[in-house]
């Protein structure tokens, strides 16, 4: 049996390789990678550092797509948004970040999204999409599994499979992508979700699938919290695990903000660490050495960047820092499903650093995306408006680590705790073999 995988990204290689998903899979089957050819090789070099039996490799590099092909994808997000009411797009739209021509466009596509004609149409637009979609060279398998769905990257090998008939199975790589970054190409025989509010999300976009068709697999990655252990007594540990700075640019003055009270005894004997998000510069955060036990992970963007193949010690880094945490900041990031998952109290920063901006292009806003809402109403995080509120937020989470811990249990679901990397290799195998022996 042969399951060639994707591997377009930081991400899919950690849920992947890291996280042990191929191990299991190497025990029924032969993986074949398929990847950029400049990664390759230090692709090779992980998975020999992994222990992981060697993987065939097929370079992959997608074509440019057309003017045109790019105007029928961005207006079949808008339909399909607008008709789904997803939160995101008309934040996005607010705070300015669609050009005059797309808030006419959306306005438009929003009438039509409430009349009778919108199937119609939205099933056009698919057709349209499909057939200005490129066809990928394809290596020969049991089953294509691709890591980033919503990546239009993908959608040529996508194409080709179907063309052959080879079952396609896809997995949502987080939370946000289903009402943020596109709509997905065509219907596949499995898509594996995190959690029931993502399943119903893919059900609601791809209604010709079945229940049993989207399993609740559960983050791949996560299963390295399982059964590990925490960090022995010492100074307390502030995290701020922060997202990328293009999404929230004043987050080195929020650092600053906590240095600063650090250095002032604000939280007693502590130690400040922040964590660089792949997409960040560490640079932006160099001025902080300055301040006592303040330290900036990684040192530089070549070591663990999104652009890099992540190092084997990956996922045993990022679990030694949340489990030897007392609490996370972050800003409006993932990472409070990790924090969750580790009992870690969390802080989550709603203000614009030493700036006030106005409500539509605060970072406030990030909190009444669709995807946030989970987490916001699940109230297993303290928001934080301003320095002081920060300040005093930390304060009391490192005084009084047990408040909001059943809210943080609850959360925690949302990453379907349970040997997630066990559930997606099997529910692989499940899919390749079920097709495989009916054919």
């Amino acid at each position: 049996m042969k399951i060639a995988i994707t591997f377009p990204n930081h991400w899919a290689i950690k849920n992947i390789l890291h996280s042990g998903v191929a191990a299991r899979l190497q025990a029924q089957a032969e993986i074949i990678g398929i990847a950029d050819p400049s990664r390759i090789p230090h692709l090779e070099g992980l998975v020999r550092e992994l222990g992981l039996r060697p993987i065939e490799w097929h370079g992959y590099q997608p074509q440019p797509e057309s003017s045109n092909l790019t105007r029928v994808r961005k207006l079949q997000k808008s339909l399909v948004f607008e008709s789904q009411g997803v939160a995101t797009e008309r934040i996005l739209q607010k705070k300015g970040q669609r050009s005059r021509a797309e808030r006419i466009v959306g306005s438009i596509l929003r009438f039509v999204a409430s009349t009778p004609f919108s199937p119609q149409l939205a099933n056009s637009v698919s057709k349209k999409r499909w057939d200005l979609t490129a066809v990928g060279a394809l290596p020969k398998a049991d089953l294509l599994f691709t890591t980033n769905p919503v990546d239009f990257r993908e959608d040529p090998l996508i194409k080709a499979a179907k063309l052959v008939d080879m079952p396609v199975a896809t997995m949502i790589p987080s939370w946000d992508n289903l009402s943020t970054k596109g709509v997905l190409f065509t219907d596949f025989d499995e898509v594996y979700v995190w959690n029931e509010v993502m399943q119903a999300e893919v059900l609601s976009l791809l209604s010709s699938l079945s229940v049993s068709q989207v399993p609740i697999v559960g983050i791949p990655r996560f299963g390295v919290y399982e059964g590990a252990q925490g960090i022995g007594p010492g100074p307390k540990q502030i995290l701020f695990a922060n997202t990328a700075t293009k999404s929230c640019p004043d987050q080195p003055a929020v650092a600053r903000h906590l240095a600063e009270a650090l250095n002032e005894g604000a939280f007693g004997d502590a130690q400040l660490t922040i964590r660089c998000h792949p997409h960040d510069q560490p640079a932006d955060y160099a001025f902080l050495r300055n301040y006592a036990n303040v330290y900036v992970w990684p040192e530089l963007a070549e070591s663990y960047g999104v652009e890099t193949v992540p190092p084997a010690d990956d996922l045993t880094v990022l679990r030694r820092m949340m489990q030897s945490a007392d609490v996370c900041v972050n800003c409006a990031s993932t990472i409070v499903l990790d924090a969750a998952a580790n009992d870690v109290p969390i802080v989550s920063v709603a203000y614009d650093g030493d700036r006030e901006l106005p409500e539509n292009i605060s970072v406030r806003k990030f909190y009444q995306f669709t995807h946030q809402q989970p987490y916001v109403e699940s109230g297993a995080g303290q928001m934080a408006y301003g320095r002081a509120e920060l300040i005093e937020a930390i304060r009391f989470a490192l005084g009084h680590p047990e408040d909001r811990r059943s809210e943080r249990a609850a959360l925690a679901r949302l990453a379907t705790q349970g040997q997630p990397e066990i559930r997606l290799a099997e529910a692989l195998l499940n899919c390749a073999g079920a097709i495989r022996s009916a054919a």
